[in-house]
């Protein structure tokens, strides 16, 4: 069994589900379960449908930007929320810390030619 998946998600988070979104409670409440689908979908077409995977796991997200605009790499971080609640009974069985006691960023702005955000999610023991 692999101790790894990878993630390849098109663009980068939405910032409408960050801390620093605007939106009103009810229309933002649409949005990150839409991002939490949208990511769960993509791990049960990478064939991940066990109950639950893994027991514990370490997040690594690398943001790989078009475009040079300039962003908070902690708040490209915050809006993959969803992301990481769409991994519970996939592959961890909660997201809170026991289970996900690492997670880390990383931002590319080099030579990509459409953004996307790289997921890589490691068993740990």
């Amino acid at each position: 069994m692999k101790d790894k998946i990878v993630i390849d998600v098109r663009g980068l988070p939405n910032s409408k589900v960050g801390l620093n979104s605007r939106m009103f409670y009810k229309a933002k409440n649409k949005v990150f379960q839409k991002e939490k689908e949208t990511f769960s979908e993509l791990l049960i077409m990478e064939g991940h449908r066990q109950d639950p995977l893994w027991e514990k796991v370490s997040l690594e997200f690398t943001f790989n930007s078009a475009d040079q605009i300039r962003r908070d790499v902690d708040n490209c971080q915050a809006n993959t929320k969803p992301w990481i609640d769409a991994l519970r009974g996939i592959v961890i069985p909660d997201d809170y810390w026991r289970h996900v006691p690492k997670i880390s960023s990383e931002y590319n702005a080099e030579d990509v030619e459409e953004s996307f955000t790289r997921v890589v999610i490691r068993k740990l023991k």
